[in-house]
Formats: structure tokens, C-alpha cells, sequence
């Protein structure tokens, strides 16, 4: 059932087995697991059914990278960030799992087979079938050789899981929603076990949430920073002894990496560009280098998307209509109007009809001609102790701290992308297609497609140790008895494919071991 946070008594007690903090995948996919072993569930959730202005200001933050986008890039919603989604669900590749010793700090302390066990349940979950699409790679390593691999994205139907599962959570005899609740502190006994949560109500008055166990499901930023602010026994904040909660924080950074003439390739160039359809659900693919030869070249993951590409695309007329396009609102409207054609003056007229006639045309066509391919890449970062979150000095309307990211992309980091492009590029000029262009001209008419994944990773990382990480192998906070988080941030690598997926994962097998707990307490 649904409760809204409103209609608790400020002061009140509120009590469940397990309190799950975050209607996200992970603390859906969790909290229906845990349910249907008869687990009693309490979920919190800072928002209401639907995003909305005055809850997302909770998402503020600030960074050392401009215009970072906190609010944009999440949603405090039954959903979460899948209120946003793309629907993007790949999975890692086994040696993403595994120590490199040319990527210090790498290796989880499970192995793909840890997770291998609940992937069919987890692709339910998103919509797809149960097994991934294997004979892509087959195709790919026919048409391109064995030192090339391929993802499968597969994309999730539904793509709002807080609209898929609402009914299933309103259903549940064992799972109570607590709405428009935010968490602000975790308090601690004296024993370190978590004792309860301090939660405020929309107007702000406090209520408590207690349980047996505890979990964090807020995501890759606010798991570190609800840990780091929670300061009542301890200055350094909950599990962070060690000085290591916001550290090793990584992002998916996706960059436009070149231009790629097909040449006579236009079969395989289709293939590459090309939604395939496996199982009615819409599958696109990521190329990049095998396992095997990113470890002799000790390299970084790094896996481009393709798309179909008109050469007067990166023509500087046709680049610039395409920024300006976005921002013709209002009363700036007139003034871009005549800065544009100032620059660029009335013949650029006919190149933009010649690009937007072959563009309409790609868009509703799958058989539209085209001879260029861009090349948008999903970047791996390492793991890296001086990429953090840490708690910046504005606080929320609440009164909590809000996150601060201090953020760097490394000299190893960008001498991996730099070799890695080199050795796709020869890949793919010897399986026939031309030399792949990366003239300063070419990439910054492709700036406009690059962004980040928003995938924040890293900062409460698994680890054997408390010294190198956050929590264990079974997800619980080092020293922390009876509190657990689960989410991308839990990720001691992130290799080049979307979270999500691995996230849900994460959660389900968390969900097997909290029943093991409760089952086995409930024995004695």
C-alpha cells in the first residue's frame, strides 16, 4: 500500500523488518523480492508518484565541473531516474569483475557468476527475454574479427518501472510506500548498529523509521552524501573510518570520437547502425575492442555507438543551425536569427535544405542511403581515490548538506582513449571501411552530441577491506552491522555499459541474503 508522508505524526515511530530508502530500480526490485518471501518492507521515497519542481530542488549540488546537471540528470520520484530513462539495459563484460594491473584499484570481490544466477529474473524485470542476444557477436566477429566486440543494448519495455510496478507495490500485503518522505540522517546506538532514521515530513517535521535492517537505494550521489552527513557519533559520517565514502567516484563520460567512411561496407556499416529486433524488443549494438586485446595493449574500456551520418552535418553553416535551432525561443528568437545569417549568410540556405531533406528522409526510412557513419563513444574511467563526493558548504531546504563532486578526468584516462581509438580505427580500416576522421574541424561540429551517462559510480565502493572500499561482497556497510546500500555507487569499476541493469542485479541477490538473515534470526 501508499502512504503519504503527510499524514504522519510528527514525532511518530514507524516500524518494518527491513526500511529500503529510494523507489528506484534497485529499492523496487528489492522491496518486491524481499515481499514475496514474506518479508515486511518499508520503502521511502523523497518524492510522490510523479516528478515534480519543488522535489527535485533536493537534487541540487555543486561540482568542480561546470554546469554539472544534478537536477536534470535524476528524478526524486516512485521510479527514480527512470522517469528520464533511455531504457538502455547492457551487461558487463566478466573481466570488467576482475583485478587489471593496469587499472589500479580494479577488481570486485564477487565474480560475474555471483550475478549470472539471477539475470534471467533481472531482464524479466526490464521487459526482455531471458537470455541476451548472443548472435550478435557471432556477426560481428564473421564481418570484423575476433579483436572487435560487441554489446547488445537492449532497451527496456517499460521504460518508468515506477509506473510498471506501482500496482504491484500498492498489492503487496508486505510493502508500505512512505511517500514525500526524505531521509536526513542515519542514527547510530552505541554499539554502531543503525537505531533509526530521522525523516522529514514535506513541511518538515520529523518522524522516526526503525527495522532490523537497513538499505540505501538512492543512487550513485546520495548514498555518499546521506552516509557523509549523517555526523551524530561520528564527524566523519557512517562507515567512513577509513576516510573512503565518496571516494573513487567515475562517470561514463560519451564523447564524439570520429567520422567513418563506409566505403563499400554499406552492409556492414547497417548492421552496425541498424535497431535490431531479437524477441520484439528493439537491441542496438556497441563495438569496441575485445577482451583480449585491450589487455595486451593494457587499455581502458571504451565501446562506440554508430550512427548514420551526412557529411554536411560537420559543414560549419550546418553545425551552427543545428545549435542555434534549440535556443530560437522567445525574445532572444530574432537576435540568434541575425548573428546566424550574419555569419554564415543566405547560401547556407540550400546546404541546410540538402541536410534536413536527407535527415527527415534517414529518420522514417530504414533504407535511406547514407555513406558516413559518427561514432558517439561510452568511456571507462578508473578508479581513482581523488574523484569524490564530498559535502559542499549550501545545504537543501532541510538543512542537509548538499553533495559536492570533485571530478578530473586522469593522463591515463586520456592516453587509453587516445590508443584505443588508434586500434579501432585500424580494426576497421582493414575489415574495408575507410580511415577514420578526428580533425579538430570534424569533432567540434559532433561537441553538441556529447555529454555524460550520469551514471555515478564508484563512491561506496565493494571491497574485502574497509581500507579500500565501503561495503562488502554481500553489500553491507563495513562496521556497520545491520545497514546495506545497493546501487551503482557500490561499483568498484563501471566499465563502458549502462548501470542499470547490473544495478537490479545487485539488488536481487541482495534480496536472497536479507531473507538468509531474517530466516535465519527468525530460527533462533
Amino acid at each position: 500500500m501508499f502512504r503519504d508522508a503527510s499524514s504522519v505524526e510528527p514525532g511518530a515511530v514507524l516500524d518494518a523488518q527491513v526500511a529500503i530508502v529510494g523507489a528506484g530500480p534497485a529499492g523496487i526490485s528489492l522491496s518486491l523480492a524481499l515481499a514475496k518471501s514474506g518479508v515486511s518492507v518499508l520503502l521511502i521515497e523523497s518524492g510522490g508518484e510523479r516528478p515534480t519542481e519543488e522535489s527535485d530542488l533536493l537534487n541540487q549540488g555543486t561540482s568542480t565541473v561546470a554546469g554539472y546537471p544534478f537536477m536534470a540528470s535524476r528524478a526524486r520520484a516512485l521510479g527514480g531516474s527512470t522517469t528520464r530513462w533511455y531504457g538502455a539495459c547492457v551487461e558487463l563484460d566478466p573481466t570488467d569483475f576482475q583485478a587489471r594491473d593496469w587499472v589500479p584499484f580494479s577488481g570486485w570481490p564477487i565474480s560475474i557468476e555471483h550475478l549470472n544466477g539471477y539475470m534471467a529474473e533481472a531482464r524479466r524485470f526490464f521487459g526482455l527475454s531471458d537470455t541476451t542476444p548472443d548472435h550478435l557477436q557471432f556477426e560481428t566477429e564473421a564481418q570484423f574479427g575476433p579483436d572487435l566486440q560487441v554489446r547488445a543494448v537492449c532497451h527496456s519495455d517499460p521504460l518508468d518501472i515506477g509506473k510498471a510496478y506501482q500496482s504491484a507495490l500498492q498489492g503487496s500485503k508486505n510493502i508500505l510506500c512512505l511517500m514525500q518522505a526524505t531521509v536526513c540522517k542515519i542514527l547510530q546506538n552505541e554499539a554502531g548498529q543503525v537505531d533509526h532514521l530521522d525523516v522529514r515530513r514535506p513541511d518538515g517535521e520529523r518522524f522516526q523509521v526503525r527495522a532490523t535492517r537497513f538499505v540505501l537505494a538512492t543512487g550513485g550521489l546520495e548514498i555518499p552524501r546521506l552516509l557523509l552527513a549523517s555526523r551524530d557519533r561520528d564527524e566523519r559520517g557512517v562507515g567512513n573510518e577509513h576516510d573512503v565514502v565518496g571516494r573513487y567516484h567515475m562517470e561514463h563520460p560519451i564523447r564524439s570520437v570520429g567520422v567513418l567512411p563506409i566505403k563499400k561496407q554499406s552492409a556492414a556499416a547497417r548492421f552496425l547502425s541498424d535497431r535490431h529486433h531479437v524477441h520484439d524488443r528493439a537491441v542496438e549494438i556497441k563495438l569496441g575492442l575485445s577482451a583480449a586485446k585491450r589487455e595486451r595493449l593494457k587499455l581502458l574500456d571504451l565501446h562506440a555507438r554508430f550512427y548514420r551520418l551526412h557529411p554536411l552535418e560537420t559543414d560549419p553553416a550546418v553545425a551552427a543551425a543545428k545549435r542555434v535551432l534549440p535556443a530560437l525561443r522567445g525574445k532572444e528568437s530574432v537576435g540568434e536569427l541575425r548573428r546566424y545569417m550574419k555569419t554564415h549568410g543566405f547560401g547556407s540556405a540550400a546546404k541546410l535544405m540538402r541536410y534536413g531533406l536527407w535527415h527527415f528522409d534517414n529518420k522514417v526510412r530504414a533504407g535511406a542511403s547514407f555513406d558516413h557513419l559518427r561514432l558517439l563513444a561510452f568511456l571507462e574511467q578508473e578508479p581513482d581515490p581523488e574523484n569524490r563526493i564530498v559535502l559542499s558548504t549550501r545545504k537543501d531546504r532541510f538543512g542537509t548538506p548538499l553533495p559536492h563532486l570533485v571530478y578530473r578526468e586522469s593522463a591515463h584516462f586520456c592516453d587509453s582513449v587516445e590508443r584505443s581509438l588508434e586500434a579501432i580505427a585500424q580494426l576497421l580500416e582493414e575489415a574495408g571501411f575507410g580511415r577514420l576522421r578526428t580533425d579538430r574541424t570534424t569533432l567540434d561540429a559532433l561537441r553538441h552530441y556529447e555529454s555524460y551517462g550520469f551514471h555515478p559510480m564508484g563512491a561506496t565502493r565493494m571491497s574485502e577491506t574497509p581500507n579500500m572500499g565501503v561495503t562488502d561482497a554481500n553489500l553491507r556497510i563495513h562496521g556497520v552491522p545491520n545497514l546495506f546500500a545497493v546501487g551503482s555507487s557500490v561499483f568498484p569499476t563501471g566499465g563502458a555499459a549502462n548501470p542499470t541493469l547490473t544495478v537490479v542485479l545487485l539488488a536481487l541477490r541482495l534480496a536472497d541474503h536479507l531473507t538468509r538473515l531474517i530466516e535465519a534470526r527468525s530460527v533462533r
